[in-house]
C-alpha cells in the first residue's frame, strides 16, 4: 500500500491554520508535476499559499518504503534538485516574502536546506521587523551543511540534539557549553532543543535552562514531528508564553505527532484542548 502527504512547510502551513492562526505559506513546486490534490485541501482549509514556480526542478518528493509488520524504514528515496535558484527566481523569492510579510505578526522558516532558501534570503528574513523562528534540518539530502548559524538573527530556534551539535561539529559535547554562546549570537529570546525519549531543553534568554519530560508512550514514526513541534513552540513564544507552558505544550505535541505515520494529521486548537486536559488531570 502507499499513502501520500504533504510534508514539510506544507505541514507546518496546516498546523498553523489549525491552531486558529491565519496563514500564509512561501514555497517552490514545479508546477507540472505537483498535486493539485494537497495543495487544494490546503486552500480549502483557509492557507494562502504562494507556490512559486521552481521548473526545470522537480517538486521535492521523499518516498520511504517502510516493513509493515515492524514500522522499522527501510529505505528513503530523494527527488529534488537543491542547486540554487537563479538569480531572477531569488528575487522574485525575496519579493514574495517582503510582500506577504507586510501583514504578518509572525514569521516560521522551516529550512531543510534543500536549495530554496539561499543566503540573500535569510539575510531578508533577518531583515524583516518580526518575530522570527527558524528550524534548519538536518537530513539525508543537505548532509549536514544546513546550519542555523547561516541566520544573522532569530527571535526563536528550534533544534534537536544532531542539529545542535552540529554547530560545533562534535557528536559528545554537553550542550550548555555553547547554546547560550549560539543564542546570544543570534540575540534569540529562546532556543528550543529536542532530546527524543529525554524530551527537551528550552534556554531562555535571562540564561535560565527548562526541562520538560517526554510524553510519549509510544512511537509509531518520527517524520514530521520536529516540524508540528516547532509550529507549537514557535507561536506560544511569539505570545510570550512562559517557558513551563512552552515546554510542556511542545513535549505534548511531540507525543502526538510520532504516534501515527509520516503527516498524516494537522494540528487542530480542540483536539490539542482536550489533549492538555486530558494529560493534566
Amino acid at each position: 500500500s502507499s499513502v501520500l502527504h504533504a510534508g514539510g512547510i506544507l505541514a507546518v502551513a496546516g498546523h498553523c491554520s489549525g491552531l486558529g492562526a491565519a496563514t500564509t505559506v512561501i514555497t517552490g513546486v514545479n508546477h507540472v508535476n505537483h498535486n493539485d490534490q494537497e495543495l487544494n485541501l490546503l486552500r480549502e482549509r483557509g492557507v494562502d499559499l504562494h507556490a512559486m514556480d521552481i521548473d526545470p526542478r522537480p517538486t521535492i518528493r521523499k518516498e520511504r518504503l517502510i516493513d509493515n509488520r515492524t514500522g522499522a524504514r527501510v529505505l528513503e528515496i530523494y527527488d529534488m534538485d537543491d542547486s540554487p535558484l537563479p538569480l531572477e527566481a531569488e528575487q522574485d523569492f525575496i519579493q514574495a516574502i517582503r510582500d506577504k510579510a507586510a501583514n504578518a505578526d509572525v514569521v516560521i522558516v522551516a529550512d531543510y536546506g534543500h536549495g530554496l532558501i539561499s543566503d540573500a534570503s535569510i539575510q531578508a528574513l533577518a531583515d524583516l521587523p518580526l518575530f522570527l523562528a527558524v528550524n534548519t534540518q538536518v537530513n539525508a539530502g543537505n548532509r549536514g551543511f544546513n546550519s542555523v548559524s547561516r541566520y544573522p538573527r532569530a527571535d526563536f530556534v528550534t533544534l534537536n540534539g544532531l542539529e545542535a551539535r552540529l554547530e560545533v561539529r562534535r557528536r559528545h559535547v554537553d550542550l550548555n557549553t555553547f547554546i547560550p554562546a549560539l543564542q546570544h549570537k543570534l540575540g534569540a529570546m529562546g532556543i528550543l532543543v529536542t532530546l527524543g525519549g529525554a524530551g527537551l531543553d528550552l534556554y531562555s534568554q535571562d540564561g535560565s535552562i527548562s526541562h520538560a519530560p517526554a510524553l510519549a508512550p509510544f512511537v509509531t514514526d518520527r517524520v514530521g514531528a520536529g516540524d508540528a513541534v516547532l509550529t507549537v513552540t514557535a507561536l506560544l513564544a511569539a505570545v510570550g508564553a512562559p517557558p513551563v507552558l512552552i515546554g510542556f505544550l511542545g513535549n505534548l505535541v511531540g507525543a502526538w505527532a510520532v504516534s501515527f505515520l509520516g503527516n498524516e494529521q494537522s494540528l487542530d486548537r480542540s483536539a490539542l484542548s482536550k489533549a492538555i486536559l486530558s494529560t493534566l488531570k
